[in-house]
């Protein structure tokens, strides 16, 4: 029995000890190195320096591995040439890895590398020319970068299952964050925001393949960011991005979606010169753009099933464009220009549809105010297609063709009390029906039907009105 029991406490020494690894490393003083290399399981390493110039490395392969490094800097004892460089390394290959990092002031640099199951990483680095670099393969991966700095940049690739990644770049310009996900269940969320007068030609970008990915960006400058660029780009399936920039002036948003049940949902808001644009090609997409401001542009590209589009330009809207190309069956456009300004105008609205039982609807109405010499055109290409417009002011004109199809309805309002309006519809097949309301003086209207059994019904209310209709049968 003694022998047994003494047996059994040796193995139990003997697992204690070879899980036992840790490392403790603290510096303090100036071109401080410190490199701690660890293999097997039941590793864990921290280390914490203080002063300038100083590099630390991790390196870890096997189980249960804890890594944390600290450095700080200042001036602290002051060296300020050859450079105050601060490093930090970490690389974990194996199970249950964490790894965080923190960096404060002058050249920082932080890079992560983690391979193996149920990663984290999490990396700060606090003003002057922050770089950070998070590298994943694996499952359960998770990594979150913090910075703030001018000329920053953080870098994240995930690839494997379970992947989440965020990136705060809180203030500055010039500043890039790319995350690159690659994997099921992906995540990916990533913020810049500046002051009034700071943020400036700031960059992130997303691009994810796999299944159930989601990327939301976000570009916040109180008004004052300029130049900023924000794409996303997915392939796969259940897709969905958000893309958020806040004032401005000559902001861009990109996104393409290619793959099923993909969304996306775009917002410019208080920019001028804004522009947005969205590329789907697949089955149940949708998409949806907000601007307000002036000077700007939405595009909306849709190739699949079943794609919905949605773009909205308002709050003191003139000289903008919306535009919307679709290609496919059962597909449904809307657009809205809404100026509440002193003086709003000179806007257009697009919409090409190709395929059958399309439908597009364009509204430019802005009731109180001036709302001026705007454009709309649809123009559609199938059978049992609908086409609704609605504009409100004077010098207006609205156009809608429908060619090569059959059973196709068209509808132009302008009742508004509007002063040289002009409504032009063209229909080419059999069994289309065309509506046309003015109201007001000096308002022309003019429709033209060719093929078999048309109806065309025309109001018009006010002086010095006109209307042309000419129905042609085969």
């Amino acid at each position: 029995m003694k022998k047994v029991f003494l047996g059994a406490l040796a193995l139990t020494f003997g697992a204690i000890g070879f899980a036992q690894n840790t490392s403790t490393v603290n510096q303090t003083g100036l071109n401080g190195i410190s490199t701690v290399i660890q293999q097997n399981s039941g590793n864990k390493a921290i280390q914490n320096q203080s002063g300038a110039a100083n590099e630390v490395y991790i390196k870890q392969t096997g189980s249960d591995n804890y890594a944390n490094q600290q450095q700080t800097d200042r001036y602290p004892s002051i060296l300020v040439y050859p450079t105050n460089v601060s490093e930090a390394k970490i690389i974990q290959s194996g199970n249950k890895n964490k790894a965080w990092q923190t960096q404060s002031y002058e050249n920082n640099n932080a890079f992560a590398n983690q391979s193996g199951n149920d990663n984290v990483s999490r990396q700060t680095q606090t003003a002057w020319g922050n770089d950070a670099d998070v590298r994943q393969s694996g499952n359960r991966n998770n990594a979150r970068q913090t910075q703030k700095s001018a000329a920053a940049m953080a870098d994240i690739n995930q690839s494997g299952n379970d992947n989440k990644a965020t990136q705060d770049q809180l203030l500055g310009k010039y500043n890039d964050a790319t995350a690159k996900q690659s994997g099921d269940r992906n995540t990916s969320y990533q913020s810049q925001t500046g002051v009034a007068s700071n943020g400036a030609h700031n960059n992130v970008a997303v691009n994810q393949s796999g299944n159930d990915n989601y990327a939301k960006q976000t570009q916040g400058n109180n008004g004052g960011g300029v130049k900023q660029l924000a794409s996303i780009n997915q392939l796969g399936n259940r897709n969905r991005a958000t893309q958020d920039q806040l004032g401005g002036q000559d902001n861009e948003l990109k996104a393409k979606q290619s793959g099923n049940d993909n969304k996306s949902k775009q917002v410019q808001s208080w920019a001028w010169g804004a522009y947005g644009e969205v590329m789907q090609s697949g089955h149940r997409n949708t998409a949806d753009q907000m601007q307000s401001g002036s000077a700007s542009t939405a595009k909306i590209n849709q190739s699949g099933n079943d794609n919905y589009a949605k773009q909205t330009q308002t709050s003191a809207a003139d000289f903008n464009l919306a535009q919307i190309n679709q290609s496919g069956n059962n597909n449904s456009a809307k657009q809205m220009q809404d100026g509440t300004g002193a003086w709003t105008g000179m806007n257009t609205v697009k919409i090409d549809q190709s395929g059958n039982d399309n439908k597009a609807v364009q509204d430019q109405d802005n009731p109180g105010t001036t709302f001026t010499h705007n454009f709309a055109s649809i123009n559609q290409q199938g059978n049992n297609d609908r086409a609704y417009q609605n504009q409100y002011g004077d010098g207006d004109k609205a156009v809608i063709i429908q060619k090569g199809g059959n059973n196709n309805y068209g509808l132009q309002d302008q009742t508004a009390a509007s002063i040289g309006a002009d409504a032009r519809l063209v229909q080419n097949g059999s069994n289309n029906w065309s509506k046309q309301w003015q109201d007001g003086t000096n308002n022309v209207s003019n429709v033209s039907q060719t093929a078999n059994d048309h109806w065309s019904i025309v109001t018009q209310s006010g002086m010095g009105n006109s209307n042309t209709v000419i129905q042609n049968n085969n």
